[in-house]
């Protein structure tokens, strides 16, 4: 196999409804940090008698799903009041038109569509507003459900390419029960680990596949939450950035264990952005969702589940302290905080996500979070780097923004596979730097839970720069072995 250079400058950024300064190719040009743009759709976590309540029909089984699903609100919000608030949650609930499940897992949070324009932000505190006191100790959300994206990524020269097969999960199955879940834009199995038995296999614990009801039996337990189908593949436009994020992972996980035996891992791809790079929060919701599923029962022989850790290179920006709007998908990653850490990016617009803005899912304050930022090295100086998010609050470390050397396999007009080393830029792939080792750290101690794996790893493997303590956490800051 040929191996060459191959400098692919590539920047993933994700901010809503705003722009900042992007200068990844020498020059300064105004580009949008992404989009953010809010639905006609409510996003719930219900408890499980709630759910079954409306798949059942009520009582009776004669409710449809969006009479149920109403019934189901009445437990839980004052919707009787006198007051403003409840005049326009009830006029929303007059044009409910749809109630979805999540295409795989059978505890799902529930989608509901509504016939009328866009919803406005503030739609969650006036539900907020209306939550009685009769619903008993279940913390019901309604978060707003948005659309957001991946930036674009560029390719400067077409005829090279990854190698991207289309090939499925066959033949790539693993039965290591050391899993990292990948939410992103799917994985190119065949194209970047030819001959590796990577993907998680669900075969091998087939009562997960019997209390996972989804639209096709298979045995990898990978998804794809965009098109509700097992083919995560990553059709992600020019080159796959979930493909990327896991390659700097696994190449990562490589060095770490260069000199002793390779490590025992399997990846669970669970897509949640499409080919442009567009996803939802319900398709996040979805994934966590899912895993939470999976973990549950993976944890039945007492273990604390096969998910190790999430890898989420993604994010949104809203208002100041407006991320505690979206409650569902914190609750699901703080279902997790016994079992497993969610290594998240902090984004890239140089914003401070303590006090200008807020980062989603980066933000949150769940305790098995752990938010990675980026920092550059100009000769022995490392400084926070220009495009990064900061904030001593919301960000715990700091990792390289831009890789040099990431290795790949290519593929050339003639369909000849090379090995190269290309460039990329962005806290996408600061995370998976810090998800390598934390993830390495979890296998190799397996009596640590997973709270105390991210103390020892900001005690162990992390120093204190100077440079950064007014940037990020305690100027954490972690020097991968990949270059």
């Amino acid at each position: 196999m040929k191996r060459f250079a191959f400098i692919l400058i590539l920047f993933v950024v994700m901010t809503p409804l705003s722009s900042c300064s992007e200068d990844g190719d020498g020059t300064n040009n105004e580009q949008p940090c992404g989009f953010l743009d809010p639905t006609n759709q409510l996003v719930f976590r219900f408890p499980q008698e709630d759910l079954t309540f409306i798949l059942s029909g009520g009582p009776t089984g004669e409710l449809s799903r969006v009479e149920a699903t109403k019934a189901v609100l009445q437990k839980y919000y004052d919707l009787n009041v006198d007051n403003a608030d409840a005049e326009d949650i009830n006029a929303l609930l007059e044009t409910m038109s749809e109630v979805e499940l999540c295409s795989c897992g059978g505890v799902s949070p529930v989608l509901v569509t509504f016939e009328r324009a866009a919803l406005d932000f503030g739609i969650e505190t006036k539900l907020d507003n209306l939550k009685n006191e009769d619903g008993g100790d279940a913390d019901v959300e309604g978060d707003l459900n948005f659309i957001f994206g991946i930036g674009s990524n560029e390719i400067p020269n077409s005829t090279m390419n990854f190698n991207l097969s289309g090939q499925g999960a066959d033949g790539f199955e693993s039965d290591s029960q050391n899993v990292i879940a990948i939410l992103d834009t799917g994985i190119d199995l065949a194209g970047q680990y030819p001959d590796q038995s990577i993907i998680y296999n669900g075969a091998a614990n087939s009562y997960i596949n019997d209390s996972l009801p989804c639209e096709e039996v298979y045995d990898g337990l990978g998804w794809n939450f965009v098109d509700g189908n097992d083919n995560f593949f990553d059709d992600h436009q020019g080159i796959g950035h979930g493909t990327l994020v896991t390659k700097t992972l696994t190449n990562e996980l490589e060095l770490l264990t260069e000199s002793s035996e390779p490590i025992d891992y399997s990846i669970l791809p669970l897509k949640v952005f499409d080919s442009q790079g567009v996803g939802s929060y319900w398709n996040i919701v979805c994934a966590m969702a899912y895993i939470n599923e999976i973990q549950l029962a993976t944890s039945q022989d007492g273990s604390r589940g096969a998910i190790k850790l999430i890898n989420a290179s993604f994010g949104a920006t809203s208002n100041p302290g407006e991320i505690t709007s979206f409650g569902v998908m914190k609750s699901y990653i703080d279902d997790l905080s016994d079992s497993a850490l969610f290594v998240a990016s902090a984004g890239n617009c140089g914003e401070d996500t303590d006090a200008s803005v807020s980062h989603l899912p980066s933000g949150y304050t769940s305790e098995n979070i752990v938010a990675v930022g980026g920092y550059e090295t100009n000769g022995n100086t490392i400084d926070k780097d220009p495009f990064s998010n900061f904030g001593t609050i919301s960000i715990d470390v700091a990792a390289p923004f831009t890789l040099n050397e990431v290795e790949v396999n290519l593929l050339n007009s003639q369909s000849d596979s090379s090995q190269g080393a290309i460039v990329v830029s962005g806290t996408s792939f600061s995370a998976p730097l810090v998800s390598a080792r934390l993830f390495w750290m979890m296998v190799e101690r397996p009596d640590l839970s997973p709270l105390e794996i991210k103390s020892a790893f900001f005690t162990d493997f992390t120093s204190n720069n100077t440079n950064l303590d007014t940037y990020f956490a305690g100027g954490r800051v972690y020097a991968p072995k990949q270059k």
